[in-house]
């Protein structure tokens, strides 16, 4: 992309619609970006692209219930 990395996107997708849920992937993972990104995205949101065979599925199925758990808890 090049206005922007797809951290910066999915960073800005998160200030403009707080109720979309990302889960990133990246080649490029770090103890130092895991930090980062659990700051900016919650545990769990991302994954390294090799881990992808095992951890997207549970990944999206974590999402989908804590929206859910949101859903029926309403508003805080």
């Amino acid at each position: 992309m090049p206005e922007m990395n797809g951290l910066e996107a999915a960073y800005r997708m998160s200030q403009l619609a707080p109720e979309t849920k990302v889960i990133l992937m990246s080649s490029y993972y770090t103890d130092e970006r895991a930090v980062t990104l659990n700051r900016l995205f919650g545990d769990g949101n991302f994954m390294r692209k090799s881990e992808i065979a095992t951890e997207l599925v549970p990944a999206i199925s974590r999402l989908l219930s804590d929206k859910n758990r949101l859903r029926t808890q309403g508003p805080a």
